[in-house]
């Protein structure tokens, strides 16, 4: 697999928005509840999903990042 495994579960999400979805529906949590965080390889962290859609806006702002190319780190 290219892409993290769910620290929960043994799924692999492909995106980053697919993996703080499926922490969201899959079990009703959140990546900071959990300690943890999605550092995309343009640069960006994606720490939590707000009201806001941060990770649209991360799509929006990186022209040209798919959010495929992932890792998972955990909160120090």
């Amino acid at each position: 697999q290219t892409t993290p495994k769910c620290d929960l579960c043994d799924v692999y999400p492909s995106t980053v928005n697919g993996y703080v979805s499926h922490v969201r529906i899959h079990h009703n949590s959140t990546l900071k509840a959990n300690g943890v965080y999605l550092l995309c390889l343009c640069g960006h962290e994606v720490h939590y999903r707000d009201g806001n859609g941060s990770n649209s806006y991360h799509m929006q702002r990186k022209k040209g990042c798919d959010g495929r190319d992932f890792i998972l780190k955990k909160k120090v």
